[in-house]
């Protein structure tokens, strides 16, 4: 008479020493870190639109930034809702780089903003040294007696003028600021794999355990252990 056996393979069960795996501290401080520099950008541009001026220029200037901000931050409040630490790693990688680039973009229009508001400050300090220089030029025709005293204020009315001068050239040739470094470091896939699709990571000393409830997880368990570097275990 012959016998036959079937058996299944069964996980073994999670050690009892075993503890939450170190990989979700690290996605949450990176997810927090993420959303924190998220939230500077935003407020950078809350900040910026909430700036008074009276030049025409800058008004007609702050009113083109305003529609693209708007728009932006609608972007920045999408990325906020991602769950980077249960997206494959492609997504958290083009994330970051969208966020450099967005942090670029909002940086160089601030700063093309306040350049363009500091260059028709000094243009009205200018012409209100000039106006300066005019009277006293016209005063020292008819006050001879004060002559060294007028020519001196004259000469330095006229220094004024030369230096606010060499200060607007410089900003109407300064360049849009293009070489912003990267505010946010694109995390290591090995540092940071995604978070398994089923089960919960443990630790015991340097091992990783993958623990699933439901025999149903098995197949997948085995592949995400795999992913992981773990090895497979039911949960107790």
């Amino acid at each position: 008479m012959q016998r036959f056996h079937t058996w299944r393979n069964v996980p073994c069960y999670l050690p009892e020493k075993a503890k939450d795996n170190p990989l979700y501290q690290r996605w949450e401080t990176k997810t927090k870190e993420i959303r924190e520099e998220l939230g500077k950008i935003t407020t950078d541009i809350d900040d910026t639109l909430g700036k008074k001026t009276t030049f025409v220029k800058i008004v007609d200037l702050f009113s083109r930034k305003r529609q693209v901000f708007e728009r932006l931050k609608l972007e920045l409040n999408e990325l906020k809702e991602i769950d980077f630490a249960n997206m494959p790693y492609h997504v958290v990688e083009e994330s970051i780089r969208r966020i450099n680039k967005l942090n670029q973009q909002v940086q160089g229009d601030i700063d093309e903003i306040e350049r363009n508001n500091t260059i028709e400050n000094i243009k009205e300090e200018i012409e209100s040294v000039k106006q300066e220089l005019a009277d006293k030029q016209a005063k020292l025709n008819q006050e001879k007696n004060q002559k060294s005293d007028l020519e001196k204020t004259i000469s330095n009315l006229n220094k004024r003028i030369e230096e606010k001068q060499k200060q607007l050239k410089t900003l109407e040739e300064k360049d849009r600021n293009t070489s912003m470094s990267n505010i946010l470091a694109i995390p290591k896939i090995e540092q940071y794999p995604q978070l398994p699709c089923v089960g919960q990571l443990f630790q015991v000393n340097s091992q990783s355990y993958l623990a699933i409830e439901y025999w149903e997880d098995y197949e997948e368990g085995k592949r995400e252990a795999e992913r992981l570097k773990a090895k497979l275990c039911a949960m107790n």
